[in-house]
C-alpha cells in the first residue's frame, strides 16, 4: 500500500481536480440520499390519502398533545421521590417532542406555500422531485467521471516519466538475461493495473462511500440508536476483509511475476524466429510457452477465488445487517416499545412510515457497499503493480554521477586503465587486474578469443559500466569524477549488433548529432561509404523507413548507417566493438576502408577477430581469461606472442 499511496502523492499535484472531483461526489452522493428520502411523504399520501398540508398540521398537533400529556405526567410524579428515574425519562421525552414539534412549526410554512394542499399533485411534485433529482445525480457523475479520468491520465503520465526517466539511467545488465522483457510488463501491464486503481481510488472509492454515507445518515435521522444497534457484526467483517486483502494482495503480485515470464517468453520466441523454425523447436517452444500460460492461470485461478468470496461476504453483511433492522424495528413498531435488551432506542414508538423509510435507506447503502466490494479486486492488484513498479524505479542506479563533477571539452592525453578489476557476478570476475594507456590520436585494438573480456573493457570508456576496483583515468582524472554527459559528447560508438529505429535513413544518421544539416547527413553517409547504395538501392534514399530495428535493411547497409551516425558526431574517442563482423565480405572491405580512412587522428579503439582491421592499429592488446597478456604491434606480438600467433592462425584458416 506504501507505493500506492506514492502514486496517490503524485495524483494530489493536481489538487484543483481533485477538489472538483471531490464536490460532484458529493453532489452524487446527497443526490442519492435525496432521492430515496421522498419514501416517507409518499407513504403518507398514498397510503393515508393525506397531503403534506394535513400531515404537517396533525403532526404540529400531535406533537402538542404528546407534550400536555408529558407534561401532566410528569406533575403528578414529580412530588414522589420513588419517581425520580421515570421524571427523568418523561422530561427526556418532553424534550424530544419539543424539538420536534419546534421542527415541524419551522417547516410548516414553507411546506403550505411550496406543496400543493392535494394528495394526488402532491403524488405528482414528488415523482418530479426524484426526476430532477436523479437528472442532478447524472451530471454530477459525468462529470466526475471525466474529472477522474484527466487525474488519472496525468498521474500515469508522470509515473510513465519518472520509469522512463530512471530506465535510461540504468547500466547495461539490468538489460540482459530478460531484463528488457521485465520492464516492459512493468511498464505496460502494471502501470496499467496502477491506472485502473486511480480510476477506482478517485472515483467509485470516492463516491460510493459518500453515497452510503448519506443513506447512513438518512437512517440515523430516523433512529441513530437502531442504526448502531444493527452494526454489532462490524468488527467481525473488518477481520474477514482484512485476510482477503492480504492475499488478494500477495496472489495480484505473484500473476504478474507469471506474465512478466510469458513476456519474456514471447520476445525470446519472436526474435529468435529463426532459430527455432531451422532446428524444428517449435514443440518445444510451444510448451514452454503453454506451461507459462498454465502458470499464470492457476495463480489468475487463485484470484478468482478470492474475488468471488469479495461480493458474496458484503452481500452477507449486509444482509445479515438488513435482516437485524428488520427483526428489531418491526418489534418497535408492532408492540410500540421505545427500548431494546433495557437501551433506549428512541423516546417515541417508531410509526411504520419511519421504518419504511430507515428500511429504505439501509437498502440504498447496501448497492455502494456492494460495489465497493467488486473495486477491492482492483485496488490490491494496483497495490501489488505498484510495488513491482517502485522495485525498480528505486533500485539504484549504479552508474553515479559526482556531487560537483568536472566538465571536460577534449582529450588532451590519454586514457588509462588501472589496477581495475570488474565481474557481472560477485566472485565471478571478468577482468583481471587491468592496467593500459591509450594515448591521444592512437588507434588500439583488443583482441583475443570469445569471452576473454574485450567488449566489456571497452564499455568501461564510455562509463557503460564501473569496476568493481580500480580506475579509469581520463587525462589522469578518474572518469567517476568527470560530468558523464560532457565525456560522452567526446565518444561515438559503433556496436556489434548496431541498433537503428524505426525511423527513416536520414533520422537514423542524424541521432548521431541532432540538428544536423542535409550536407553534414551526406558527407556522413559519404564518409561511411553508405551514399551510394541509400541513393540507388533504397527506394526513397534517405526518407527509406528501415522498419524496426532496421530490418528492411542488409546486415552490412544497417552497418554502414550505424558507421554513417557515428561520423556525423565529429568525435575526439571513437569506439568499435566488432564493427565488421557478421556481414558480407563485400560490405567488411567497404567498412574497413571507411574505418581506415575515419580513424586518421583519432583516439581510436576497436574490438576485432578481423586481423586485417589490425593492420590500422598502432597498439595490439592481447587478451585472455579477463587479463591482458601481451601489448605491441601486429609484428611484435607474432614474434613474441604465441596465443597472437595461435589466434592469427585461427583466423587465417577460417578465411582461407
Amino acid at each position: 500500500m506504501h507505493n500506492f499511496l506514492r502514486i496517490v502523492k503524485i495524483a494530489f499535484k493536481h489538487k484543483w481536480t481533485i477538489i472538483l472531483s471531490f464536490i460532484c461526489a458529493l453532489g452524487i452522493g446527497a443526490m442519492w440520499g435525496g432521492n430515496i428520502a421522498p419514501i416517507f411523504p409518499f407513504i403518507e399520501v398514498l397510503v393515508k390519502g393525506r397531503s403534506m398540508h394535513q400531515w404537517i398540521d396533525d403532526e404540529i398537533k400531535t406533537c402538542q398533545e404528546s407534550i400536555v400529556k408529558i407534561q401532566d405526567e410528569i406533575k403528578e410524579k414529580q412530588n414522589d421521590p420513588q419517581n425520580k428515574n421515570q421524571i427523568k425519562n418523561l422530561t427526556l421525552e418532553l424534550k424530544s417532542q419539543q424539538e420536534k414539534l419546534a421542527w415541524n412549526e419551522y417547516y410548516s410554512p414553507a411546506i403550505k406555500k411550496w406543496l400543493p394542499d392535494n394528495a394526488f399533485k402532491m403524488s405528482i411534485v414528488l415523482a418530479g422531485v426524484i426526476i430532477i433529482g436523479s437528472l442532478i445525480k447524472g451530471v454530477f457523475l459525468i462529470s466526475q467521471n471525466m474529472l477522474v479520468a484527466r487525474i488519472t491520465q496525468r498521474t500515469t503520465l508522470e509515473l510513465r516519466k519518472t520509469f522512463f526517466v530512471h530506465a535510461l539511467q540504468m547500466d547495461q545488465s539490468a538489460f540482459l538475461n530478460g531484463g528488457a522483457s521485465d520492464l516492459m510488463s512493468r511498464f505496460t501491464n502494471d502501470v496499467s493495473a496502477v491506472m485502473t486503481g486511480l480510476n477506482i481510488l478517485f472515483g467509485k472509492m470516492v463516491r460510493e462511500p459518500l453515497k452510503l454515507i448519506a443513506c447512513l445518515i438518512g437512517a440515523a435521522l430516523v433512529s441513530w440508536r437502531l442504526l448502531v444497534t444493527c452494526f454489532i457484526i462490524l468488527p467481525f467483517a473488518a477481520i474477514a476483509i482484512s485476510w482477503l486483502a492480504k492475499a488478494l494482495k500477495r496472489s495480484n503480485r505473484k500473476a504478474m511475476e507469471e506474465m512478466a515470464q510469458i513476456y519474456r517468453s514471447l520476445d525470446e520466441t519472436f526474435s529468435g524466429m529463426e532459430v527455432i523454425q531451422a532446428f524444428t523447436m517449435e514443440r518445444y517452444e510451444r510448451h514452454k510457452f503453454f506451461q507459462n500460460c498454465k502458470n499464470y492461470l492457476r495463480k489468475a485461478m487463485k484470484i478468482a477465488v478470492y474475488d468471488s468470496l469479495n461480493q458474496p461476504l458484503t452481500e452477507l453483511i449486509s444482509l445479515i445487517i438488513v435482516s437485524i433492522a428488520i427483526i428489531l424495528g418491526a418489534h418497535l413498531t408492532l408492540t410500540g416499545a421505545t427500548h431494546l435488551f433495557g437501551i433506549r432506542m428512541a423516546y417515541t414508538p417508531l410509526e411504520p412510515a419511519q421504518l419504511l423509510l430507515f428500511f429504505a435507506f439501509l437498502m440504498g447503502a447496501a448497492d455502494p457497499a456492494r460495489k465497493m466490494a467488486d473495486i477491492f479486486t482492483s485496488l490490491q492488484n494496483a497495490c501489488a503493480a505498484a510495488d513491482r513498479i517502485y522495485e525498480k524505479i528505486d533500485q539504484p542506479v549504479k552508474i553515479q554521477q559526482a556531487d560537483c563533477p568536472q566538465e571536460i571539452t577534449s582529450l588532451n592525453a590519454s586514457i588509462e586503465f588501472r589496477n581495475l578489476n570488474f565481474s557481472y557476478t560477485p566472485g565471478v570476475p571478468i577482468l583481471k587486474d587491468i592496467n593500459l594507456t591509450i594515448n591521444r590520436g592512437e588507434t588500439v585494438a583488443f583482441v583475443g578469443l570469445n569471452g576473454c573480456g574485450k567488449s566489456t573493457l571497452l564499455k568501461m570508456i564510455p562509463r557503460f559500466l564501473d569496476p568493481d576496483s580500480g580506475e579509469v583515468l581520463i587525462d589522469g582524472v578518474d572518469l567517476k569524477l568527470l560530468r558523464l554527459r560532457s565525456w560522452r559528447k567526446l565518444l561515438s560508438l559503433v556496436p556489434q549488433n548496431p541498433l537503428l529505429f524505426d525511423d527513416t535513413v536520414r533520422h537514423n544518421i542524424a541521432h548521431g548529432a541532432p540538428g544536423a544539416t542535409e550536407e553534414q547527413i551526406r558527407q556522413a553517409a559519404h564518409a561511411a561509404m553508405a551514399d551510394e547504395f541509400i541513393e540507388k538501392d533504397l527506394s526513397d534514399g534517405y526518407e527509406t523507413v528501415v522498419g524496426p530495428r532496421g530490418s528492411a535493411l542488409s546486415g552490412g547497409q544497417r552497418q554502414r548507417i550505424a558507421l554513417a551516425r557515428a561520423i556525423i558526431r565529429q568525435p575526439q574517442v571513437f569506439l568499435l566493438d566488432e564493427a565488421t563482423r557478421e556481414i558480407d565480405l563485400k560490405s567488411e572491405i567497404v567498412i574497413r576502408q571507411s574505418l581506415m580512412n575515419f580513424a586518421q587522428g583519432r583516439t581510436t579503439v576497436f574490438v576485432t577477430h578481423d586481423m586485417a582491421l589490425l593492420s590500422i592499429a598502432n597498439k595490439i592488446v592481447m587478451m585472455e581469461e579477463g587479463r591482458i597478456i601481451d601489448v605491441g604491434t601486429h609484428v611484435e606480438l607474432m614474434g613474441r606472442c604465441p596465443q597472437y600467433r595461435a589466434l592469427n592462425e585461427i583466423q587465417f584458416s577460417r578465411q582461407s
